[in-house]
Order: structure tokens, then C-alpha cells, then sequence
């Protein structure tokens, strides 16, 4: 399977290797999610909604992280901040 370099934009230096998921994994990934999903509709809204505000708190709480890694990845820093 090919491997796909991910560059720095600033440096040109590879930060990254990624391997791409084949058609199978793919498949049964998709499988799997459209299997949870009646699970996730069951939960209801309140249950749907908290986890959802519960991923907003970690997104906020890593904000300094992941706006590093944007930064990593697109070369732009106060783009990668707002």
C-alpha cells in the first residue's frame, strides 16, 4: 500500500506518514458506524447533545494544541488560532 508524505508547508520536511485505509477497511468501518448509529439515535437528544458539549469542552480545553497542529500543518498561524 502507498504511503502519502504529509509536508510542513514552511520547512518542506515530511511531519507526517500517513497509509491510506484499503476498500475493505473502509467498508467495514462504515459498517460498523451505520450499526452504532441506532444506538446514537436511541440515546435521545439530551444524550446526543451532552456528548456533543462534552466534545466542546475538550476541543476548547486542547484549543492551545490543536491550534498548534493547524499551525504545523498549514504554515498559518493566526488563521490556525481563530
Amino acid at each position: 500500500m502507498s504511503v502519502i508524505e504529509v509536508l510542513n508547508p514552511r520547512t518542506g520536511v515530511a511531519d507526517f506518514r500517513l497509509v491510506p485505509a484499503g476498500a475493505a477497511e473502509v467498508a467495514a468501518l462504515a459498517a460498523r458506524l451505520r450499526a452504532a448509529q441506532g444506538a446514537w439515535w436511541r440515546a435521545g437528544v439530551e444524550a446526543r447533545a451532552a456528548a456533543l458539549r462534552q466534545w466542546a469542552d475538550e476541543i476548547v480545553r486542547d484549543r492551545e494544541a490543536i491550534a498548534a497542529a493547524e499551525c504545523q500543518d498549514t504554515g498559518r498561524w493566526r488563521l490556525s488560532r481563530e
